[in-house]
């Protein structure tokens, strides 16, 4: 793994942007998964694959004001409106690397708060459209 100086990225390489504004996330995570059906011939050998579909799915977790803020700048109806999440962050080699989160529409949000010196966060569970891994299609 190439350092710089001991330098492996962490959470402090991350930059979260979300509909175009920087929000300091405490947490995302987002996934890309292939569903295929493997195809058997008549000797019951399998002879190959089919494309399939390709599914994504992310959330985000936003402190408080952070996720106050986005909702408000969604408005009324903020469950049906398509948003940009862009991850970036830096590499031991100071090289930037953009993740993107295409075409992402809000399908859950929960909010669980508990006694202690945590602070107030909000979770985004998202439908995405499409996930580009440094800029890479899946497909």
């Amino acid at each position: 793994m190439p350092t710089i100086n001991g330098y492996i990225p962490d959470w402090g390489s991350i930059e979260v942007s979300v509909a175009g504004k920087k929000y300091e996330a405490k947490e995302i995570n987002y996934s890309i998964k292939a569903e295929r059906t493997a195809v058997y011939g008549s000797q019951g050998k399998k002879l190959g694959y089919t494309r399939g579909h390709v599914d994504y799915e992310a959330d985000v977790t936003l402190y408080i004001e952070d996720a106050v803020d986005l909702l408000n700048t969604l408005g009324n109806g903020y469950m049906e409106k398509t948003l940009d999440i862009t991850v970036s962050y830096t590499l031991g080699n100071g090289r930037v690397v953009t993740d993107r989160l295409i075409g992402c529409r809000i399908k859950e949000v929960s909010d669980g708060h508990s006694q202690g010196n945590e602070p107030l966060t909000r979770k985004f569970s998202l439908d995405v459209a499409e996930v580009k891994l440094a800029e890479k299609k899946a497909r």
